[in-house]
């Protein structure tokens, strides 16, 4: 893992026989799932300490053969166990009175033991008129208490707790928008509406997600969640039907086959759906409405699905013309037992498409009671029953509407790593709840929901705070050793440069001495050979100078050593006298300073006026020149 790159995050799908877990890497151009798996528990004790207990053993083995360690989960739990409602509130900016608002409207749905429910809220929409929409959801606190029990079992560390159908909203608000002119337009913060035909903006979206255990219903208005619900009828009970053994292989069904050969030779049925789904908006023709139709979703309750339940009583009473039942390769007929329990498969297959198209009609039934929510325009599926061959064009016959991906047209796309693909994957769609759950980050987003008690996120902030200072103090305790190591070293380095210096300078001490000596000897032979700077010459020029000459300086001793000082002793009448005498020394071309040494004052015999004394101490001027044979840069 790239400690510098993005980090992975952890989706868990809460099931009752099964866990699913994704781990995703959010990009800018993508989702990557690098790792997808069930975690299945097979058959489970009576007792609650027994089924938590072998729930726990069973992920901790199955996170320890994928060298896994799961950290910053979110949790899905299923909309069969939370309760969840659309309510408009009054406007309010503050949060605190919004959630305390919210906790009274969720309190009013909960039958019993509200005081031990955890509540949360999600904002869909603010309008300063109007209100705040928003979904209140609300679980019982056992339910969640079990579930972190498991996970701290299992070494999982969890971050929040999610619904799965707000998990599904989500996926919703990812898809990207259409192009434009397109006739349906999707995304988070745009109305989520399909017309043709000049045909009125009010309609309404179904999200559809078929599961393992369950399926998943979600209304909406524009970008608005109207109503959520949960049914059983999930893969898990449509194998149980068909007396099967092993999972269900959906991609081996054919829903379209269960329809009437009339239904399915339709002319005015829509056309093969493929793509992206925002692009697909199909309206049935007003003057002959396809088989099994809901053209009338606006008329009475009484007749709404009149047209509708006829069709399907047609669908139960003529059997299907199609090819034989292409389920599972295990119910293929080879003789005549066979062949009678192909034909009870096909019609629980049959019953159970029945069964799911019924759920949708009366989910929206109480969505059309309760909100006035307008016509149903489009159908967008996910899950692992969206596979099930022709299932879109299925539920366009049986319900009217246009059918199409619900995870086709979200950006950014999902998608498997190479090393899930090898680990043997399912598709991402079915896994499309655990990724959204992942994809969700409640502390950053006002839209999130954590459903997690309040103790359990006080005892992990304390747990982050703790690891936090823990970790602070050990890399301030590694930068101070790694300081010390560097100082101790530095330290080191020094002594033995200093070490080498000082053997440097002792072996060759005696040799600097000799090049000293024979500088100064070549600088003496080169005063010689310059008559400028004899004695001679510089005491001509000191009895050149006027203060000499006029007699105010009288000279009594002048010492030349050849190379080094010269000395000059007399007397004066005045100390100005033997100043002037000192400036000019200075100024001279012989000599490069000049020091008077003493001055001191002397009265002489039959004279009233003291005289001084003096001795002018002058060192020569180095040559500049080259000496003979040498470079002048030494």
């Amino acid at each position: 893992m790239n400690p510098f790159g993005k980090q992975p995050v952890t989706g868990i799908e809460i099931l009752e026989h099964e866990w699913r877990i994704v781990q995703v890497v959010p990009t800018t151009g993508a989702i990557t799932v690098l790792h997808e798996f069930r975690v299945p528990f097979g058959p489970l004790p009576d007792d609650p300490a027994g089924r938590v207990a072998a729930k726990a053993g069973a992920l901790r083995e199955s996170l320890k053969q994928r060298r896994l360690r799961l950290t910053e989960a979110r949790l899905c739990i299923p909309k069969s166990a939370v309760t969840v409602r659309y309510r408009r509130l009054p406007p309010s900016q503050n949060e605190t009175e919004l959630a305390q608002m919210a906790r009274f409207e969720a309190e009013r749905h909960i039958p019993f033991h509200a005081e031990r429910h955890l509540i949360g809220y999600h904002v869909m929409g603010r309008e300063e008129l109007a209100g705040v929409d928003v979904l209140t959801v609300a679980v019982d606190g056992p339910v969640v208490e079990e579930v972190l029990t498991i996970c701290a079992q299992a070494g999982i560390d969890v971050a929040s707790a999610d619904v799965s159908s707000l998990a599904l909203y989500r996926l919703f608000l990812m898809r990207r928008a259409a192009p434009a002119g397109s006739p349906m337009k999707t995304g988070a913060g745009e109305a989520a509406t399909a017309t043709a035909g000049g045909a009125s903006s009010a309609t309404a979206t179904a999200l559809l997600h078929i599961g393992e255990e369950s399926s998943e219903i979600v209304l909406l208005q524009n970008h608005i969640a109207l109503f959520a619900r949960s049914c059983s009828a999930g893969l898990r009970s449509l194998g149980e039907a068909m007396g099967l053994s092993v999972p269900v292989d959906p991609s081996g069904l054919d829903a379209m086959a269960m329809l009437p050969a009339a239904g399915r030779d339709s002319p005015d049925r829509p056309a093969e759906l493929a793509g992206d789904a925002a692009a697909l908006v199909y309206n049935p023709p007003e003057e002959e409405p396809a088989p099994g139709g809901l053209l009338d979703l606006n008329g009475s309750p009484e007749g709404r699905f009149e047209r509708l339940a006829a069709a399907q009583e047609g669908a139960k009473q003529t059997p299907p013309d199609g090819p034989a039942f292409d389920g599972n390769q295990s119910l293929r007929p080879a003789d005549s037992s066979a062949t009678e329990r192909t034909t009870e498969a096909q019609a629980a297959f049959q019953a159970w498409l029945e069964r799911l198209t019924q759920e949708i009609r009366r989910t929206y039934e109480f969505a059309y009671r309760e909100f006035n929510c307008p016509a149903l325009s489009s159908l967008l599926i996910s899950g692992a029953g969206a596979r099930i061959g022709r299932m879109r064009e299925y539920l366009e016959r049986a319900l009217g509407v246009s059918a199409g991906p619900l995870l086709g047209a979200v950006y950014p796309p999902p998608r498997l790593s190479p090393a899930a693909e090898a680990a043997g994957a399912g598709p991402p769609g079915d896994a499309a709840l655990a990724i959204a759950t992942a994809l969700d980050n409640p502390e950053r987003s006002e839209r999130g929901v954590n459903l997690l008690p309040e103790a359990h996120l006080r005892r992990r902030r304390r747990q982050r705070q703790s690891y936090a200072v823990m970790t602070t103090a050990a890399l301030a305790l590694c930068a101070l050793s790694l300081a010390g190591i560097l100082f101790y070293r530095q330290n080191a380095n020094i002594r033995e440069a200093v070490e080498a210096y000082r053997q440097f300078i002792d072996a060759n001490r005696a040799r600097v001495a000799e090049i000293e000596k024979m500088e100064f000897e070549i600088q003496v032979f080169n005063e010689f050979r310059n008559p400028n700077k004899s004695a001679l010459h510089i005491l001509d020029y000191v009895c050149s100078l006027d203060v000499v000459e006029r007699g105010a300086v009288k000279l009594t001793a002048f010492l030349f050593e050849q190379g080094k000082e010269v000395t000059l002793m007399g007397h004066a009448f005045t100390l100005a006298d033997i100043n002037q005498l000192n400036e000019d020394l200075a100024r001279s071309p012989f000599f490069r300073k000049t020091e008077i040494l003493d001055h001191p004052p002397t009265n002489l015999a039959q004279r009233t006026q003291p005289i001084y004394q003096f001795k002018i101490t002058c060192l020569p001027k180095l040559d500049e020149g080259p000496a003979p044979g040498r470079s002048a840069k030494r």
